[in-house]
């Protein structure tokens, strides 16, 4: 046998490589008779993968959603598409289509070949599962009435917000706050993503507040000396809404004067001099949340 090439190269041998584009004709000659054969092959020049590929960008499903269809797209005709995913199960129909229907998370591999030269372009998108955790922190949790609580919210993944006081008040706001009468009370919060929805649940226990439960402790001597210990002049109280605290010195001339939820007496003017040891005199009025008022005045010792 011989083996002949036509255009574009010329060979005499039964394989030809070749590295353009053309069309290739073989000749078979007997080399006893001179019998001939031929035949023809094309080869195609584009090497150019296919273009403008995208699998989409990321997909979130919903919490209690089973499953969600892609979008595969490419710009070049005559291709075929082929998905694969985090396992050999997340794709559960139209693997070789533009639109497979997934059921897993994870990143998904679209392939789009070229159906007449081969060459192959990818792309990749990531599918996540929104899942929505419901939780707030509330302060106080525990006191007497009336007790004005603060709600701060510390939900996951929610967009959509219902209380519920457990008071038959509500708010739909993220943080929100609530004052309580006595009673024990369960506050619900309902958080949600579209059909995602959590819920959470604090207990609030408030006291009620009688004439006997007003009560102030007052210290007779303190030692503001930096050592941590004793170093303020603290009034210690139950049930009060607010105390007035003023000091004054042996020629009554007032040093220190504050009224807020708590009282207490670093040793300092209100001008911030220290104040020699020594006796001084305080007066406290209280106000109770029953609406009582107390007074009481005496002496404390300073000792440095």
């Amino acid at each position: 046998m011989q083996y002949h090439s036509a255009f574009p190269g010329n060979t005499s041998t039964p394989t030809l490589t070749v590295t353009s584009a053309g069309v290739y004709t073989i000749m078979v000659v007997d080399a006893v008779n001179s019998c001939s054969a031929t035949s023809q092959y094309t080869i195609i020049g584009n090497t150019n993968p296919p273009q403008n590929v995208d699998a989409g960008t990321s997909v979130s499903t919903a919490c209690n959603t089973s499953s969600v269809s892609l979008n595969g797209v490419t710009t070049s005709a005559n291709v075929s598409y082929s998905w694969t995913g985090p396992t050999s199960s997340s794709i559960i129909a139209g693997i070789n289509t533009s639109n497979p229907i997934v059921n897993e998370q994870g990143n998904y591999t679209l392939t789009v070949t070229d159906n007449l030269t081969g060459c192959q372009s990818t792309a990749t998108v990531n599918v996540i599962q929104i899942f929505v955790v419901a939780s707030f922190t509330a302060n106080p949790v525990i006191g007497n009435a009336p007790l004005a609580t603060t709600f701060t919210n510390t939900s996951i993944s929610a967009i959509n917000f219902g209380w519920d006081f457990g008071d038959s008040k509500t708010s739909s706001s993220q943080n929100t706050n609530n004052t309580y009468n006595s009673g024990t009370y369960t506050v619900t919060l309902t958080a949600s993503s579209g059909a995602c929805v959590s819920t959470a649940t604090v207990m609030i226990i408030v006291n009620e507040v009688s004439e006997d439960s007003l009560v102030i402790e007052i210290p007779n001597v303190f030692t503001p000396n930096n050592d941590n210990i004793n170093d303020l002049y603290e009034i210690r109280t139950t049930g009060v809404k607010e105390v007035s605290l003023q000091i004054f010195n042996r020629w009554g001339e007032k040093l220190y004067d504050n009224t807020s939820a708590k009282a207490s007496w670093d040793g300092f003017t209100l001008g911030g001099m220290s104040v020699p040891a020594g006796t001084y005199f305080y007066f406290i009025k209280a106000l109770g949340y029953n609406g009582k008022e107390v007074e009481k005045q005496g002496s404390v010792s300073l000792f440095r």
